[in-house]
């Protein structure tokens, strides 16, 4: 599921010129997908072609949400060309909400929870990665209205993604992780240098701070898990490294190791973690 649909325009209206494939397999893929007619294989070792279903409408991917038997193969598109709404028309230096939202876009909750649907009936499990990637692109260029906006739809994708958990699985058998690849834009407060914090200007109002670069950084950022708790016995034996100001950390090459172990059975969530003298986290 994504941005990037060649009938669409940056503010949501449908444009005579189709624009770039790149982002749909190419304009063949993009025909036959269309018509039906894509060839697939086998995706679940029933020994039938499991067809794509393609959904590019907020309504249908509202209905993916409680449709009781969900295709198996989805190839979800919103209906729009770069991202959800970040680069929608308005000012993009304005405060968060200033420019309202195109209504025929899905919300990033609404494609969490579809895909929750399509993939929770797997008895195998499943892996599922959400991101909010606009966050990433507003934060490139500096936009902090934008910036808002896009984690506020993560948290509440966040949110989406823990109530379903609570009302179709639970924290024993379920993980989930939350956590940035990486900083973007040295985010700080209005006082030059950097380690000065963000200042709040009270509800309702953007907080003073200042963006220093316009690029990735080396700056910390949170790590957030929850589910089964031999998982963070695990996630306490990994070695940890030392940054001088905010002393351990995680590298985040460990953490894809971890996952890939969890996912691929060589790691078992279940067994006690290996000895080791006691951690200090």
């Amino acid at each position: 599921m994504g941005c990037g649909h060649p009938g669409f325009r940056d503010d949501g209206q449908t444009t005579a010129s189709p624009g770039t494939y790149q982002f749909v397999g190419g304009k063949a893929t993009w025909d036959a997908l269309k018509q039906g007619t894509l060839s697939v294989q086998d995706c679940d070792g029933d020994g039938k072609s499991d067809p794509w279903t393609l959904i590019d409408s907020r309504a249908r991917f509202q209905d993916l949400i409680v449709t009781r038997n969900p295709p198996r193969r989805v190839l979800g598109l919103a209906p729009i060309r770069s991202t959800l709404q970040e680069f929608r028309p308005g000012d993009p230096a304005a405060d968060p909400g200033a420019a309202p939202l195109i209504q025929s876009v899905p919300t990033l909750s609404e494609m969490s929870l579809g895909a929750l649907n399509v993939l929770g009936g797997n008895p195998k499990g499943f892996f599922l990665m959400i991101e909010g990637g606009a966050i990433d692109w507003a934060c490139h260029a500096n936009r902090k209205g934008r910036m808002i906006e896009e984690t506020l739809a993560f948290k509440d994708a966040i949110e989406a993604v823990t109530r379903w958990v609570q009302y179709n699985s639970n924290w024993n058998e379920t993980l989930v992780i939350v956590v940035a690849d990486h900083e973007t834009g040295l985010l700080w407060g209005p006082t030059a240098g950097r380690f000065n914090p963000v200042v709040g200007r009270g509800v309702g109002h953007v907080p003073a701070m200042t963006f220093n670069s316009d690029y990735h950084t080396n700056q910390l950022v949170q790590f957030f898990a929850k589910g089964p708790r031999p998982v963070g016995l695990w996630l306490r034996q990994i070695p940890k490294k030392q940054d001088p100001r905010r002393g351990e950390y995680l590298d985040n090459t460990d953490l894809g190791r971890l996952l890939i172990g969890l996912v691929n059975g060589s790691l078992d969530p279940a067994a006690a973690p290996p000895a080791k003298a006691k951690s200090k986290i």
